[in-house]
């Protein structure tokens, strides 16, 4: 193919460089022959595009005509009427159909009377389908023009008018138009040849002539005239030539003479050479094969920094061979660049002759080698000095380090930014927020910072998978990252969670800021295999001053006035204040998040009851308690559940807390089985969080085997609340565990009148005994009732 394409051009370049004659009259018909294909192909164009347009609009025209005629007979629902308003369309050229549908997609009406009472199901039609009310082009192709119109009535949409005109008459008025330009192409094309070919008949007839003398000339001819009796142009070359075969004639005497000479002092000159050689020829192969066999790049300067020599490492990574190379200032055989700026390097061999001593280059350089390739370069330069210590040149050497280079900026790249979205990292986003605090400090400076946290996310993670939840995160980097300013720092603190660090931004400002972003992620719709997702954001912001406190607290507070943004309706801004005290009751949540894990690790909880007595009964019963949770603190004060436990369940640690008490009871109760003896039912509090965890019932089951502790010791007490807000697998909850021989009990039962519809009498007709919590003098007034054999 290549030897092909070869001759080919070689053909053209032959007709054309044949003669200046053939020349003028290629050129002039090539010029006739653009210009007139450009005026076609423009003519050709325009009428293409006008009578698109002129489709178009008579489609749209059509559309809206029929969609005014038909909204009476929608409304009447006279099928037969808008089959004749439809029909009548029929008269118009090129038209494909016409239909009306309502706006479900139901066919009202169709030229072709078989599809009336069908539904349009196709990708395009289902764009008609949402809130917007405007005619628009469904199709357009070089084929077809398919419009769509709104059908109204008192302003409201009750369906759509469609009109599909077909582009069978533009495609052949376009083939006529274009037929008549390539005509007109080829006349032109004639005339220009023909007048190019007697221009160029009187111009080449002097050339031809001086072409013959030239030629006797380069044969050795000297007694030549030129005599062209012109007196333009070719006259005046005709004398020239005259004059420069007398030149020529008298400049070959005496070069014959010189080179006589010449040849005389060069035999003389080659005989000292020869010997000189001889003796620096093996010093030479020595200082050569030395230079081939280093693993570095070296090469050698003169003192003006002028390329003496390269050695094959230094080839192959320059691009430059020794012979080329040769003579070249060094700067233009070894190009290096700085790595950060991108900016040329210093070079060290200038810097090698002006110090005059070696030079080790630390710095991060770039080689950019002939090709255009770059390698990362380590670089010594080091003078070289005659035996009086005069410099006589410099030696580089360097090598290439550009994979140990590569390696390292990965690893660190890897350690400050998130592998999913390639934003900042949380670890770099905190050592970034403590130098922001340092100027705030230090320079009195006011920054802010924005903890984003997204709505409805856990959504596209269920239905689609995590695979379209990684995709979201990665869109929505690159859209959050668009908000900011290049000096703002945006990163991926974890999970759905963003955080935005504005450095010298005023609260105001951040608040705009901020505003924008939330209004970005809400605007944004992200499409997953044909189906489209809203989202929103929470963002709490906290402005960064000289009074705050650490880059934790910083944190914290974002964090607090983000929950706060959700507990408010979520999609919001809330702006942490000090004096706040939702956001310091959210603050204590937060602290609380953090130290539940590390006490559960430290068993920092311990256990207490508190004995359960029926009023109205005698002695002699055997022991019946509620077990209850407590939390000893650094200085051995026991802190009650009412102040951990909240926050324990909004960071879902309630499930961890539960196992923990279900664990250390029955292990106790299985160490002591004389007390287990006595115990007629110990009663352990759940949280809903726990009914709505599927593992929870396996561990549960799990406990009971290893510590052998009868079920019917045990009753799981549970707040009316959680047990109606997880019916379904608080049902399956308490049938499991009752087929074990565990009891319930519900906490505040009552508090809603609904509930008591969700449990069914049960089967035996005694009355369960009512308990009160044994609190002082039974100050509580809150009543247990067991639920005994109720569900069947």
């Amino acid at each position: 193919m290549t030897s092909i394409v070869s001759r080919l051009y070689g053909n053209v370049k032959g007709v054309w460089s044949f003669s200046i004659r053939r020349q003028l009259m290629l050129g002039i018909a090539l010029v006739h022959a653009v210009l007139m294909t450009i005026f076609v192909v423009d003519l050709v164009e325009r009428q293409r595009e006008f009578l698109h347009r002129q489709s178009i609009d008579q489609a749209l025209s059509l559309a809206e005509t029929l969609a005014a005629s038909s909204a009476s007979w929608v409304l009447a629902d006279d099928v037969i009427g808008l089959e004749e308003v439809i029909q009548a369309q029929l008269k118009y050229p090129g038209l494909h159909y016409a239909m009306v549908h309502s706006e479900t997609g139901r066919v009202l009406g169709h030229t072709n009377t078989a599809i009336t009472g069908l539904y349009v199901a196709d990708i395009v039609s289902r764009g008609l389908f949402d809130t917007k009310v405007n005619p628009r082009i469904l199709v357009d192709n070089g084929a077809l023009v398919d419009v769509a119109a709104p059908v109204l009535a008192n302003e409201r949409l009750i369906g759509w008018a469609r009109v599909a005109l077909g582009q069978e008459a533009n495609a052949a008025s376009l083939q006529v138009v274009t037929r008549d330009g390539v005509l007109y192409t080829l006349l032109a094309i004639g005339v220009g040849t023909v007048f190019a070919f007697f221009m160029a008949k009187g111009l080449t007839l002097g050339l031809k002539r001086l072409l013959e003398l030239a030629d006797r000339v380069r044969q050795g001819d000297r007694h030549i005239h030129v005599s062209l009796n012109r007196k333009d142009e070719l006259g005046q070359l005709g004398d020239n030539l005259n004059q420069m075969v007398i030149a020529v004639t008298r400049a070959e005497m005496e070069l014959r003479k010189a080179r006589e000479e010449l040849e005389h002092r060069v035999q003389e000159r080659t005989k000292e050479i020869s010997q000189a050689n001889a003796s620096l020829s093996k010093e030479k192969e020595r200082a050569l094969v030395t230079l081939h066999s280093i693993g570095d790049a070296v090469i050698t300067t003169d003192a003006q920094g002028v390329v003496e020599f390269l050695n094959p490492v230094a080839e192959s990574l320059t691009g430059w061979p020794v012979s080329m190379a040769r003579g070249h200032p060094l700067g233009l055989v070894y190009n290096i660049i700085d790595e950060q700026s991108r900016e040329t390097a210093p070079d060290p061999v200038a810097q090698c002759l002006d110090q005059g001593h070696v030079i080790n280059v630390d710095t991060h350089n770039i080689l950019i080698n002939r090709n255009g390739q770059e390698y990362g370069i380590q670089e010594t330069a080091a003078p070289i000095r005659s035996r009086d210590g005069d410099v006589l040149g410099v030696v580089l050497v360097f090598k290439d380090i550009s994979e140990a280079r590569r390696m390292a900026q990965q690893i660190a790249h890897q350690a400050t930014h998130d592998d999913l979205t390639g934003l900042v990292n949380r670890a770099e986003f905190e050592k970034r927020l403590k130098r922001v605090l340092e100027t705030a400090r230090n320079e009195n400076a006011q920054h802010a910072m924005c903890y984003l946290d997204l709505d409805q996310f856990k959504i596209i993670n269920d239905t689609c998978g995590h695979v379209a939840g990684d995709e979201l995160l990665r869109q929505l980097g690159n859209l959050l990252q668009a908000q900011i300013r290049a000096c703002d720092t945006l990163a991926r603190l974890g999970g759905d969670e963003f955080g935005v660090l504005m450095e010298h931004c005023p609260l105001d400002q951040a608040q705009r800021v901020a505003e924008q972003l939330r209004k970005g992620i809400d605007e944004f719709r992200f499409l997953w295999e044909g189906k489209s997702f809203n989202l929103g954001v929470s963002i709490g912001l906290v402005s960064i001053i000289t009074t705050s406190e650490s880059a934790t607290s910083v944190l914290r507070a974002a964090d607090a006035a983000c929950y706060r943004a959700k507990d408010q309706g979520r999609n919001r801004i809330n702006i942490y204040r000090e004096d706040d005290a939702e956001l310091a009751k959210r603050h204590g949540e937060i602290r609380w998040a953090a130290r539940i894990p590390r006490a559960l690790e430290n068993d920092c909880f311990q256990l207490d009851f508190q004995p359960i007595v029926q009023v109205n009964a005698g002695g002699g019963e055997k022991e019946h308690y509620e077990l209850l949770l407590r939390l000893q603190d650094k200085r051995g004060y026991l802190v009650p559940p009412g102040a951990f436990f909240p926050a324990a369940e909004r960071y879902n640690l309630a499930t961890k807390i539960d196992c923990w008490v279900i664990e250390k009871a029955l292990r106790w109760l299985a160490c002591h089985p004389a007390h287990l003896e006595r115990l007629h039912l110990c009663a352990i509090n759940l949280s809903g969080q726990s009914l709505d965890n599927e593992g929870f019932l396996k561990f549960v089951h799990r406990c009971f085997d290893k510590t052998g502790v009868p079920p019917e010791k045990i009753c799981f007490e549970i707040t009316e609340t959680a047990a109606i807000a997880n019916l379904t697998k608080a049902s399956h909850f308490i049938t499991t565990l009752e087929g074990w021989g565990c009891r319930f009990a519900l906490d505040d039962f009552g508090s809603g009148l609904s509930s008591f519809a969700y449990f069914r009498p049960p089967k035996t007709a005694r009355k369960p005994p009512i308990l009160l919590d044994n609190i002082g003098l039974f100050c509580s007034c809150a009543a247990k009732l067991y639920i005994e054999e109720s569900r069947g």
